[in-house]
């Protein structure tokens, strides 16, 4: 039996080399909190890393509701990272409940607005 059959058969989360990797890595992108911007006159709205530079230029949509939530969306990045990487984890070892549940609400809320 191999390995991946072993921990499926007995209730166990099974990763393979690369989903392992995966989770390993650092992630590299703009220390968050990230946050919307104002709109600007043009309907365009810019996302600012916490670094306070902005990292997402004119974001924009089909008129500005669509444009924030765009924006939202973008800004709730490194967030719903963090809450997926969590979770994995948590799955991976055997240790989600419902603890686990109310970060994944709140970086929803914070996507949807």
């Amino acid at each position: 039996m191999s390995k991946e059959e072993y921990y499926r058969t007995n209730g166990m989360s099974y990763m393979n080399k690369e989903q392992e990797t995966m989770t390993d890595n650092q992630s590299k992108h703009t220390a968050a909190p990230w946050a919307v911007g104002e709109c600007d006159p043009d309907q365009m709205i810019n996302v600012y890393g916490g670094d306070g530079l902005s990292i997402a230029v004119e974001v924009q949509g089909a008129d500005l509701t669509e444009a924030e939530a765009n924006a939202r969306l973008i800004a709730a990045a490194p967030e719903l990272l963090k809450v997926l990487e969590s979770t994995f984890e948590a799955l991976k070892n055997g240790s989600y409940d419902e603890n686990n549940v109310e970060p994944i609400l709140k970086v929803i809320a914070k996507a949807k607005g």
